[in-house]
């Protein structure tokens, strides 16, 4: 009997390693694949609606850019696919926003982190789309749109998970509660 319980633990125990194994494996193999790009931040209570990738044209003007010759900034104007368009005045180490126009259905805000990196936001009912332009080292407008993850609150009248949880006071009385050694001829 005792080399039976041997031989189904020694097995548990080898597939048990067998497929951590394998999990480290895959594990290496995808984390060895991925790069450094920041995927953006979630928070755990609140479901992500999953929605498709769209690409988002950027259109520059061909013209050339005027330059403003009282302060040396040069402007470039960017439309933002449906959403409307962006002017963007820069010098070699400055990068500033200049006019907005939103579309209608459309507003925007702005944020500038630094001289050389700012974001307009664009938000319509169904969209959100971001102008992030950094300024480059040779002092040119380097401009994308990002379209971020819609995050949405959790639904009105949908349960949480519940938690278990445990008291002392779940018995009626301690003085009721009997302790047993575990002895063979208890059942």
């Amino acid at each position: 009997m005792q080399r039976r319980n041997a031989l189904i633990t020694a097995g548990s125990v080898a597939a048990v390693v067998l497929t951590a194994a394998t999990a480290v494996g895959a594990n290496m193999g995808i984390l060895s694949s991925a790069d450094e790009s920041p995927l953006g931040t979630l928070a755990a209570t609140v479901p992500v609606a999953v929605t498709e990738p769209e690409v988002v044209d950027i259109y520059l003007d061909d013209a050339p850019a005027p330059a403003d010759t009282t302060t040396g900034f040069v402007s470039q104007e960017f439309a933002v696919d449906a959403a409307g368009t962006v002017v963007l005045d820069s010098t070699s180490s400055t990068l500033r926003l200049g006019p907005v126009n939103a579309n209608d259905g459309w507003t925007w805000s702005s944020s500038q982190t630094s001289d050389t990196e700012l974001i307009v936001t664009f938000v319509s009912d169904s969209a959100t789309l971001e102008l992030v332009a950094t300024l480059g080292p040779d002092g040119t407008v380097q401009a994308r749109v990002d379209q971020p993850v819609v995050v949405t609150q959790q639904q009105p009248g949908t349960v949480a998970p519940a938690s278990a949880t445990y008291s002392d006071d779940d018995h009626e009385s301690d003085d009721d509660y009997e302790e047993h050694e575990g002895r063979e001829d208890d059942d």
